[in-house]
């Protein structure tokens, strides 16, 4: 199994943990609009620390999107791909 096919099965178990959890919020819009907003408060202050450090993780359409649909453990999986390709 190569790397790449390892972080798709990630993204697919992130996609089913969210699901997961966003369906037994009492709350669910409120939490969902939390979850995308904290994403995206991550990955602006994120992407000015990697790139002092020298690493780059982009802000774009898809980075801001990915962030909205992860969250914050969608923001940390973008940093580790970005690390290790």
């Amino acid at each position: 199994m190569n790397i790449q096919n390892l972080l798709y099965t990630i993204c697919i178990i992130f996609i089913i943990i969210n699901i997961m959890y966003y369906r037994t919020r009492a709350h669910k819009w409120t939490s969902g609009l939390i979850g995308m907003g904290s994403g995206v408060a991550v990955l602006i202050p994120l992407h000015y620390l990697l790139e002092m450090s020298g690493l780059s993780l982009a802000i774009n359409y898809f980075t801001i999107l990915f962030s909205m649909a992860f969250g914050i453990p969608g923001v940390i999986f973008m940093m580790i791909d970005s690390i290790l390709f």
